[in-house]
C-alpha cells in the first residue's frame, strides 16, 4: 500500500536544502573570484593608459618646439649636444595618494638622420610589481629636417 503524504507536510527536505546551499556556495565563490580578477585587470589597464598618456604628452611637448626659434630649441639642445637624459616623478592627474609614475627621457641628436633627434620616453610605476612602457619618436631640430 502507498503512504499518503499530507499537504500540510509538503516542502523541501533537509538534504535538498543542503544540496542547494552547496551549489549556491560554489557558484558564489566562482563569481567572487572572477570579480576580483576583473577589478585587478581594470586597475592595471588604468595604470597602463595613464602611463601611455604621460609618455605621449611629453613627446608632444618636444614635437611642439619650433626648430626655427632658437630659444625653444635651446630648452632641449645646445651646440655640442650629444644626448640629454632627465626624469621626473608625478602622480596621475595630480591626485594625492595615487600611483606614482617616474617619467624619464633621452634625446639623441642626429638620429636617425642629420636634422632629427630621437626622443625615447620611459614611464615606470609599481603596481604591485614594477611595470614600464617605452615610446620612441623623432623630432625635427633644424629648419629643413634634411
Amino acid at each position: 500500500m502507498r503512504a499518503r503524504r499530507n499537504f500540510a507536510e509538503a516542502g523541501f527536505t533537509l538534504i535538498e536544502i543542503l544540496a542547494s546551499l552547496s551549489v549556491f556556495a560554489v557558484v558564489a565563490t566562482a563569481l567572487a573570484s572572477s570579480t576580483i580578477g576583473v577589478i585587478r585587470t581594470n586597475h592595471t589597464s588604468r595604470n597602463v593608459a595613464v602611463a601611455t598618456s604621460l609618455a605621449q604628452d611629453l613627446i608632444e611637448q618636444f614635437r611642439a618646439l619650433d626648430p626655427t626659434v632658437a630659444s625653444d630649441l635651446a630648452q632641449v639642445l645646445d651646440d655640442d649636444f650629444e644626448g640629454v637624459a632627465d626624469s621626473e616623478t608625478i602622480g596621475a592627474m595630480g591626485e594625492e595618494g595615487s600611483t606614482k609614475y617616474t617619467r624619464s627621457w633621452t634625446i639623441t641628436n642626429g638620429t636617425p638622420i642629420f636634422g632629427q633627434a630621437e626622443v625615447e620616453v620611459t614611464v615606470e610605476w609599481h603596481d604591485p610589481v614594477e611595470r614600464s612602457i617605452r615610446m620612441v619618436s623623432y623630432i625635427c631640430v633644424t629648419q629643413s629636417c634634411s
